[in-house]
Parts: C-alpha cells; sequence; structure tokens
C-alpha cells in the first residue's frame, strides 16, 4: 500500500470505529448462558424511557455470584 491509500484507509476505519459506546451495569439473577462475549436480548421497563426497552447486546464482563441461597451475577454490557 502506498501513503494515499493508508491515510484512505486509516479514515475509514476511523469512520467505522470512532463511536460514541455507553455502559451499562447490571445484577441478575445467574443463568450459566450469559459469559462475556455472548450476546442476548436484554429487556427493561425502567429503561424504555431511554430508548433501551428491549435490545441486542454483547457483555464484556461478567461476573457469577454463587451462594448458598443466592445465585447473581454482576453484567457489564456496551449498548
Amino acid at each position: 500500500m502506498n501513503d494515499a491509500q493508508m491515510l484512505t484507509k486509516a479514515k475509514q476505519l476511523l469512520r467505522e470505529k470512532n463511536k460514541i459506546s455507553q455502559t451499562l451495569k447490571v445484577t441478575a439473577i445467574g443463568l450459566l448462558g450469559i459469559r462475556a462475549g455472548t450476546s442476548f436480548y436484554f429487556r427493561s421497563q425502567e429503561l424504555k424511557t431511554f430508548g433501551f426497552g428491549q435490545k441486542l447486546v454483547f457483555p464484556t464482563k461478567v461476573t457469577h455470584t454463587f451462594d448458598p441461597n443466592d445465585w447473581t451475577m454482576d453484567i457489564e454490557v456496551l449498548i
């Protein structure tokens, strides 16, 4: 690639990747199928006013907590 092609490619990648992202952190009932990198549909009535009623999300961090009477998971997703 010459200099002009590399500059064009760099500008194209910036247009594709340079987007504002928001992170949402949720504590929920534990499910083994939810792991970082797996997608799932997130639905919330409380967040519907912000435009997040139902959305396909990709968790970036999931921590499962196993207690004798309770199983929860802390999920961090990019929206």
